[in-house]
C-alpha cells in the first residue's frame, strides 16, 4: 500500500473517536490485523462517498479484499446498526457473530452504501 492520500471521505479525528469503539471486534494490535483499522474504514468511507466498485478503491488505501472482509464482520456484527442507534457493544457477542458468519457473502453492495449515508445523515442531523 502506497503512503495514503487524503480524501475529503476520510474520517476526521472526533469521528473516529466515536466509531471506533463500535468498530474494535479485536485489538488494534492483533497479529492477523494486516491494516489499521482507520485506513480499511477510510476506504469504506471512500467506497461509500464515491460510489465506486470494491476493486476500484485506490491503491493508497488498503486491498479491496481486506476491506470488504472487515465490512463483512462489521456487517454480520451489526456494528453500523449499533452506530446509528446509540446501542453499547458487547465484544464477545460480536466476535462469535463474526466467527459463526464469516463465510457469509455480500448480496447487497448498496446495503453498506444507503446505511453509511443514513449515519452521515443522522449525524448531520444531531449537529444541528
Amino acid at each position: 500500500m502506497a503512503k495514503a492520500a487524503h480524501y475529503p471521505s476520510d474520517i476526521s479525528d472526533d469521528e473516529w473517536a466515536f466509531v471506533c469503539p463500535y468498530l474494535c471486534l479485536m485489538r488494534e494490535d492483533a497479529p492477523q490485523r494486516d491494516h489499521p483499522l482507520r485506513a480499511v474504514f477510510n476506504g469504506l468511507r471512500y467506497l461509500a462517498h464515491t460510489g465506486c466498485a470494491w476493486r476500484y478503491l485506490p491503491g493508497d488505501l488498503p486491498p479491496w479484499s481486506a476491506v470488504y472482509q472487515q465490512w463483512e464482520r462489521w456487517r454480520d456484527a451489526r456494528v453500523f446498526e449499533r452506530i446509528v442507534h446509540g446501542h453499547q457493544i458487547d465484544v464477545p457477542a460480536c466476535r462469535a457473530v463474526v466467527r459463526d458468519h464469516r463465510d457469509t457473502l455480500l448480496r447487497n453492495e448498496s446495503a453498506m452504501i444507503r446505511l453509511t449515508r443514513l449515519k452521515s445523515q443522522v449525524e448531520h442531523t444531531s449537529q444541528h
